[in-house]
């Protein structure tokens, strides 16, 4: 029944500082708006792409090879190297010296105006390294962290986020012409190997082709007359020889003119599931969340307080006097 009685004095005594509670509250909610106000927003572009099946190309060269006996090991697709691609700092400094149009100016700005960066340079430390280095290296870290590209299975997500919804859109955009170029570069880059590896095993098994024709020219030249099972049997493995250079050769032909035909022509490697979208809302801060966690925060801070106020006035004030007595 003591223990009853205390919780009731507790809550008496609580409830006197209501106030300091309320205060609490109010003071968070405060600091939750005025954080929520001064976080830059953060705006996401989307956008979903998937290798068209014209690049199918690749796949037969490499099924050509293993007929010969040659391993390729390749990626299973060229969109597997985008995230190496995208952190090269080739593909980082070309971002950086293009001009973005942003909301409410009629002046594309540089990542460098968007994003402003002061960095200062330790000449004791690192003498070699100058302020345009460190500027250089932070607008690669903002752009590391504004790309996002997420493997889907088949289909491939990338992601832009930015504080400007201008930018994230158009650095979205940019991106899929950037990496259409890549695959479109490599794509050409390997048929030419292909072109060049075909005509190889083209010449190569066109000598075996006119080999195996003076083979069994010459054959049937000495050997008029074949009447012998020895003489048929050798006869019949010539011309086996012979059909099968004929096929080899046939299907190397085929396969340089759709080599030099890959070669030449210029095709779209990326089927667009999803394009880029244009923003309208931030997706950060999330300012009623934020608001609402300082409205939280300042309660429990204010009802911490007014705890210890009420321990301070039962208990605090006898403990400190004990310590005091105490040699």
């Amino acid at each position: 029944m003591n223990d009853d009685v205390d919780l009731l004095k507790v809550a008496r005594d609580f409830l006197r500082h209501k106030a300091v509670v309320a205060s609490g509250a109010v003071l968070g909610l405060a600091a939750g708006v005025v954080l929520a106000l001064l976080a830059a927003p953060q705006y996401e572009s989307t956008s979903k792409v998937l290798l068209s099946q014209s690049t199918a190309p690749a796949s037969q060269f490499a099924s050509l090879s293993s007929m010969f006996g040659i391993s390729l090991n390749a990626p299973s697709s060229p969109l597997d190297n985008v995230p190496q691609l995208l952190a090269s700092p080739l593909f980082l400094d070309t971002l950086t010296k293009i001009r973005w149009r942003t909301v409410g100016t009629d002046t594309a700005k540089l990542l460098s105006e968007i994003y402003p960066i002061e960095v200062k340079p330790n000449p004791k430390k690192a003498p070699h390294i100058t302020e345009e280095m460190l500027v250089r290296d932070r607008l690669h870290e903002i752009v590391l962290e504004m790309i996002t590209f997420e493997n889907m299975g088949g289909v491939k997500a990338l992601t832009v986020r930015a504080r400007d919804p201008y930018l994230a859109h158009d650095v979205n955009e940019f991106l899929l012409g950037y990496i259409d170029s890549y695959i479109n570069h490599v794509r050409k880059t390997n048929s030419k190997h292909q072109l060049s590896f075909v005509e190889e095993r083209l010449e190569e098994y066109g000598k075996e082709l006119r080999r195996s024709e003076n083979a069994l020219r010459h054959f049937l030249e000495k050997n008029r007359m074949a009447s012998s099972p020895d003489l048929q049997l050798e006869q019949k493995r010539l011309e086996r020889e012979l059909h099968v250079n004929e096929a080899l050769v046939a299907d190397l032909r085929k396969q340089l003119e759709n080599s030099r035909i890959e070669v030449e022509r210029d095709i779209e490697v990326l089927d667009i599931f999803q394009e880029p979208d244009l923003p309208m809302w931030p997706v950060k801060p999330k300012r009623k969340l934020i608001a609402a966690a300082g409205l939280v925060g300042g309660a429990c801070a204010g009802m911490l307080l007014s705890f210890l106020l009420c321990w301070w006035r039962e208990t605090g004030r006898a403990v400190v006097a004990r310590l005091r007595e105490l040699p």
